[in-house]
């Protein structure tokens, strides 16, 4: 059964018309420029993931965009305030971070994640569009 559908959406000419189109306008490529090691960093968030021992949900990752290392933590729940632990925790570790690329979920542009990122200097580079 399964084998008559794939030939059915490969044969069909509307689904194979409209599996070509890319439904994002158009943008040029943002180069990110590297500075050095463990100072610009890629974090989000994965979840709600479901039937997980011990209860954790979600998990924070991020990855440092010079040198690829990653760091991942499991979270019950994810309020701003578990956001800025995270962070807490990369800076005591690695030093102050230059800068994090978020896809800005509302736990990345809370008013307590701003007030933590301005404390400790650290930026957000704006997206276009």
């Amino acid at each position: 059964m399964l084998h008559e559908a794939e030939e059915l959406v490969q044969s069909w000419e509307a689904c194979q018309f409209h599996v070509k189109q890319i439904h994002q306008p158009a943008q040029g490529l943002q180069t990110i420029p590297l500075s050095w090691p463990f100072a610009d960093w890629g974090l989000d968030i994965l979840g709600h993931f479901v039937r997980v021992p011990g209860g954790y949900h979600y998990l924070y990752v991020t990855i440092d965009k010079f040198t690829k290392w990653s760091e991942v933590e499991p979270v019950r729940t994810i309020p701003a305030g578990s956001t800025v632990k995270f962070i807490n925790g990369l800076v005591c570790r690695f030093g102050v971070l230059n800068r994090i690329i978020t896809n800005n979920d509302t736990q990345f542009t809370s008013g307590l994640f701003k007030s933590y990122r301005a404390i400790i200097g650290t930026q957000i580079p704006r997206r276009n569009g």
